[in-house]
């Protein structure tokens, strides 16, 4: 009499279905990294994973509820990502356009302002020898634009053209360079 071998279990599905699973299991991750703010933009790799994981597992015909929900938590994760990437941007481009702003302000506070003063109490001098004779009159120490680099004042023969009399004031802007689009100056509006 011949010895049959022990019966064997049946494969196990599980092993058909580890892509589903896998982007279950990762897109379940991403989508709860995505959601945290300023964490959630380092989930972009997670989320694209479920999503790669779970398309490959819908081709499967074992685990596919898991490739389906790994798929969507992918997917919205995904867009919670693409989310936190257009905020990210437009909060930047506000706080350059805040910089660019108080650049303007600190331009023409020194024209407006603070040379009036100095004229009236220096009737004798057409140009002071420094910016820091006018910041004293508006009360300000710190004479940089937004970006750290400091104000350049222009007076009597090089002035700029089109400015007739007093003082102009220019900051380099976001680049730090000398006559560049970016730069801000006290006889031109805001662009």
């Amino acid at each position: 009499m011949a010895l049959l071998p022990p019966p064997q279990p049946p494969p196990s599905q599980a092993e058909g279905g580890l892509p589903g699973v896998g982007a279950f299991v990762i897109g379940l991750i991403g989508l709860v990294i995505s959601i945290i703010p300023f964490i959630g933009i380092y989930a972009a790799p997670l989320t694209v994973l479920a999503v790669i994981l779970g398309a490959i597992g819908l081709r499967r015909p074992e685990g596919r509820g898991f490739s389906i929900a790994g798929l969507t938590c992918g997917l919205i994760g995904s867009g919670i990502v693409i989310c936190w990437l257009l905020v990210f941007r437009v909060a930047d481009d506000a706080f350059h356009e805040s910089k660019v702003r108080i650049a303007k302000i600190g331009v023409d506070r020194l024209v407006q302002e603070a040379y009036p003063q100095w004229q009236l109490a220096h009737d004798d001098k057409p140009c002071p020898d420094s910016l820091a004779e006018l910041a004293r009159y508006i009360g300000i120490n710190d004479l940089s634009d937004p970006w750290g680099t400091p104000y350049k004042f222009f007076c009597g023969a090089n002035l700029p053209a089109g400015v007739k009399t007093g003082i102009a004031v220019a900051s380099f802007g976001a680049d730090r360079q000398e006559n560049t689009d970016d730069d801000v100056r006290s006889w031109e509006r805001l662009r």
